[in-house]
């Protein structure tokens, strides 16, 4: 009988071992399944961010033809961009031209940033005339927004003389970035 007391110590030892691995095992498993699920709502919201950036860019580039055929209403003078992105939605709704597509709303303000008289569109010997657009665009739907800056180039006849090594650029959009 003795020998039948001790498997059963033996017994009871074994099964809080596995109990403690079979709890170990489950903790790893549901570690995993909450770094799944935070990986979807990552590729979620990247994905989410990605077509809301390319919407913006495509915005931006219709906002570039159309200063390109007149200058808009919605001008102010040069700002810092950081400063620009941090200003409220009120003041992007009083300052700047904005519209609505589906369920994105969009605002811009164009910046005059002067004329470079030693800069010269080649189409038509002109000087060139430097405007940075800044366009803010959101959703309400995504709770996210876009802030991109273009500048772009138009033509202008300056009657200042150019004291420096002329140089040629192309009409149009001359950079862009996504402000952080």
């Amino acid at each position: 009988m003795l020998r039948y007391a001790n498997k059963n110590s033996h017994t009871g030892f074994i099964l809080i071992t596995v109990l403690i691995f079979l709890q170990v095992l489950s903790l790893l498993g549901w570690y995993a399944v909450e770094n799944v699920l935070l990986e979807i709502k990552t590729s979620r919201n990247f994905i989410k961010q990605s077509r809301l950036l390319n919407h913006a860019e495509l915005f931006l580039e219709q906002i570039e033809q159309e200063v390109l055929v007149q200058l808009p209403s919605c001008q102010i003078s040069p700002m810092n961009p950081e400063a620009t992105m941090n200003q409220t939605i009120t003041w992007w709704q009083s300052v700047s031209c904005a519209g609505n597509f589906q369920r994105f709303q969009y605002y811009y303000i164009v910046e005059s940033l002067g004329a470079d008289p030693c800069a010269y569109l080649a189409h038509n010997r002109s000087s060139a005339d430097y405007y940075r657009i800044t366009l803010f665009f959101t959703s309400e739907s995504i709770q996210s927004k876009v802030f991109l800056q273009s500048t772009i180039v138009l033509p202008i006849q300056l009657s200042q003389q150019c004291n420096e090594k002329r140089h040629e650029v192309q009409l149009g959009r001359q950079s862009w970035r996504e402000i952080n």
